[in-house]
């Protein structure tokens, strides 16, 4: 098995090798005749998403492109379908609500614990496609002890289940 190192859970962020916009905090629409227009299938002018500016807000990002595919989530299986697309010649944009990459591979740094993974964080022997993507973008992995001591910390409370 492998660890994905992902230092303060900004894994894509850090590399500079994705060829494709993530796009944060995009907002809803306002004008009912845009939505109307937008069911019947015309091409979107703004994107409509809610977020955590709250439903009904006017915020727009007025520098959108023209793409052929709009992925929605920049989670890993958002990003690996991104990838993918541009990779075989397809113009991507990647809709994120959140200010940061990763969905749920996420780390995070506690003062008592030290770093401590939320979400997924191992990779294992029937994952090789991940392992692949990682050395592809040159993620550090290193290996891990088999028979490692598993912790959880849960509700301040430190459960140890032992060696595997």
């Amino acid at each position: 098995m492998h660890f994905l190192s992902a230092s303060d859970g900004h894994l894509a962020s850090k590399k500079k090798c994705y060829n494709y916009y993530i796009r944060s905090s995009l907002c809803c629409q306002t004008s009912e005749g845009e939505r109307r227009k937008n069911r019947l299938g015309t091409p979107f002018t703004s994107t409509s998403l809610l977020t955590a500016e709250g439903i009904g807000s006017t915020t727009r990002k007025s520098n959108m492109t023209d793409c052929d595919v709009i992925v929605v989530g920049a989670g890993i299986s958002g990003l690996s379908a991104a990838k993918w697309l541009v990779e075989n010649g397809i113009s991507v944009i990647v809709l994120e609500a959140r200010d940061r990459v990763g969905g749920r591979t996420l780390t995070k740094r506690d003062p008592k614990v030290g770093y401590v993974d939320i979400g997924g964080a191992y990779v294992g022997p029937t994952q090789d496609r991940i392992l692949r993507m990682a050395k592809e973008l040159g993620v550090e992995t290193y290996s891990i002890r088999q028979d490692a001591d598993i912790l959880l910390y849960s509700n301040r409370r430190r459960i140890r289940f032992g060696f595997l």
